[in-house]
C-alpha cells in the first residue's frame, strides 16, 4: 500500500475479495491502511431480502447529501440541489460524440465554469466500483 500511496496520492485503493477472505484481520489491515474494501458475500435469500429492506429505507436525500458532501465544491455544497442543478446542469452548453469519447463544451460566458469543472474533477476521483 505504501508505494501506491507513493506513487498515486490522488487515488483512495480499494481491495475487493470474496466471503473466502472476509477475516477480521483483513477488515483491521484496510481500516489502518485507509483503505476502502469490498467484500462479495456469497448470494442467499435471506441477504437478499435484508439488502432489499435495508435499501428500501434510505431516503432520497442521502443521494443529494452524498453528491454534496463528495462533489460539490465547498463554495456550492451548501446551496439547495434545485439551485445546484440550475447552476450546473443547466448551463450553455452542448456534448459532442466521437468515436469512444464524450465531450461537454461549456459556453465562454459560462457564469459556473468554475464550479462546473471542479465538480467533474472531484467525480473523476471517486473511487470506482465494479
Amino acid at each position: 500500500m505504501k508505494r501506491y500511496k507513493t506513487l498515486y496520492p490522488w487515488i483512495t485503493p480499494v481491495i475487493r475479495g470474496d466471503s473466502g477472505f472476509a477475516v477480521p484481520e483483513l477488515f483491521e489491515l484496510a481500516e489502518t491502511k485507509e483503505t476502502h474494501y469490498v467484500i462479495r458475500l456469497k448470494a442467499n435469500k435471506r441477504l437478499a431480502a435484508k439488502a432489499e429492506e435495508w435499501l428500501a429505507q434510505i431516503p432520497d436525500d442521502n443521494l443529494h447529501n452524498g453528491f454534496r458532501r463528495l462533489c460539490l465544491p465547498k463554495d456550492i455544497n451548501k446551496k439547495l440541489i434545485d439551485t445546484v442543478r440550475l447552476q450546473l446542469i443547466k448551463i450553455a452548453g452542448k456534448i459532442i460524440r466521437s468515436g469512444r469519447y464524450l465531450t461537454f463544451k461549456l459556453s465562454s460566458h459560462c457564469l459556473y465554469q468554475k464550479e462546473f469543472k471542479e465538480t467533474l474533477r472531484r467525480i473523476q476521483m471517486l473511487p470506482r466500483f465494479g
